[in-house]
């Protein structure tokens, strides 16, 4: 290893790096760093958070190559306390628009050697899994087509009664594929009554197209959904209210970073989110469990990012 301990671990299942040419540039970037890049022989998520948290113990930084599940697959394997950075190679890459907004350079050999990060909090997801983004309702059962058109075995994924669940389906991109589960989710979701808090507090957020709740704004493709970033220190929640056949405007304002006045936003550092009917969670891109009851916790100042 390199004598600043820095490691590069690559999704193999990453869209883009699935050609030759951007992994040409990922061994020019390990070659000018004079460091390892590993993961390109794992044959699955499993075997790369294996991978990322054996390194993780020892790295300074680690380099993640991939895009927003990988990223997120790292977090939750990560040892240690190395520096994160993030080399997007997938297809809508969310947080790739979310470090520049917070004001993070691209990575290079420089970069690097330059060792700038920021620490920042992430989001707990019902006390198991973390992630930077999470959507409760019509995206999350868009993240769940999608998966179940890449992947066979997502059909056979449990859904949540307690514990932990692990993610779904697979990670193939393919726009034409994620259009299909839009059209499929739209046309299948209902609307359910959605509260916000426990108790005393509960807070009506009415009938819901979907709950975004994170620690950025953005899905793929620069589409900001929400309100924050990634250097403030809270959460974001934001309800949307709008009927499923105003989607496509819906999805128009919110890339031209306009807020229909129906919708509620509220921030905290704990947001617990209740739902009439049972509700798919997605998590940073993964849909990963049903539920009709979801607790966001914000864990603090938790990871560094490289800058």
């Amino acid at each position: 290893m390199s004598s600043c301990r820095c490691v590069i671990v690559a999704n193999p299942a990453a869209r883009r790096l699935q050609r030759s040419q951007p992994r040409r540039r990922l061994e020019r970037l390990a070659g000018d760093l004079g460091c390892p890049l590993l993961g390109l022989d794992c044959g699955s998520p499993a075997d790369f958070r294996q991978c990322v948290a054996a390194v993780s113990k020892t790295a300074e930084v680690v380099l993640v190559a991939g895009g927003d599940g990988t990223f997120a697959d790292a977090l939750n394997a990560l040892c240690g306390d190395p520096i994160l950075g993030f080399v997007p190679c997938g297809s809508g890459n969310a947080l790739r628009w979310a470090l520049r907004q917070a004001g993070a350079a691209p990575v290079t050999a420089a970069t690097v050697a330059r060792r700038r990060s920021r620490r920042i909090g992430v989001m707990l997801c019902d006390g198991t899994r973390k992630a930077l983004l999470a959507g409760v309702g019509l995206d999350a059962l868009v993240c769940r087509h999608y998966q179940a058109a890449a992947s066979p075995a997502a059909a056979l994924a449990p859904t949540r009664a307690g514990g932990a669940a692990a993610p779904i389906g697979g990670r193939r991109g393919g726009f034409a594929r994620y259009a299909l589960a839009v059209a499929r989710a739209a046309g299948e979701y209902r609307r359910p009554q959605m509260w916000m808090g426990d108790g005393a507090g509960r807070t009506s957020l009415g009938r819901c197209l979907g709950v975004i709740v994170g620690k950025q704004p953005y899905y793929g493709y620069g589409l900001r959904v929400n309100r924050g970033g990634l250097a403030e220190p809270s959460l974001w929640l934001r309800a949307v209210r709008w009927p499923a056949p105003m989607l496509p405007v819906l999805l128009a304002m919110a890339a031209c970073g306009r807020w229909p006045r129906p919708d509620v936003f509220a921030t905290g550092d704990v947001l617990t989110v209740h739902s009439s009917e049972p509700a798919w969670l997605q998590c940073d891109g993964e849909a990963v469990w049903q539920s009709r009851r979801f607790v966001f916790e914000l864990l603090p100042a938790h990871v560094r990012l490289l800058m």
